[in-house]
């Protein structure tokens, strides 16, 4: 398991039961026992963040740390030489070297139109 991406129609908070929810723990289980392999480059202090502590998934389900195009995971310092964008549109995250962000919108990705 590198990524997962579910159905906008299953992502929904309020709507989330029990067993979605039970299934995106597992999912966040697995992933915090595997190292965390950040692509992001060199880091400043030498360390990786890791998930610093957050959850791998949104409360929408998104998958957070992993870039949808190359699946690569990548931390959030901001020092790295690789950084994940978030597009608001197809709601996914790519670090620049896959897909770069619209230059003439920021908050949309250069797959989206």
């Amino acid at each position: 398991l590198r990524q997962l991406q579910l159905p906008d129609k299953w992502c929904g908070y309020r709507n989330r039961g029990t067993d979605m929810s039970h299934m995106l723990q597992q999912c966040s289980t697995i992933l915090d026992g595997r190292p965390f392999a950040c692509a992001g480059g060199t880091h400043e202090t030498g360390v990786c963040f890791g998930t610093g502590g957050e959850e791998w998934f949104t409360s929408y389900a998104a998958q957070q740390f992993t870039c949808y195009d190359c699946l690569e995971h990548i931390c959030d310092d901001p020092a790295l030489e690789v950084a994940l964008h978030f597009c608001e549109r197809c709601k996914k995250s790519y670090c620049q070297e896959c897909v770069p962000m619209n230059p003439y919108d920021e908050r949309k990705c250069g797959k989206c139109p």
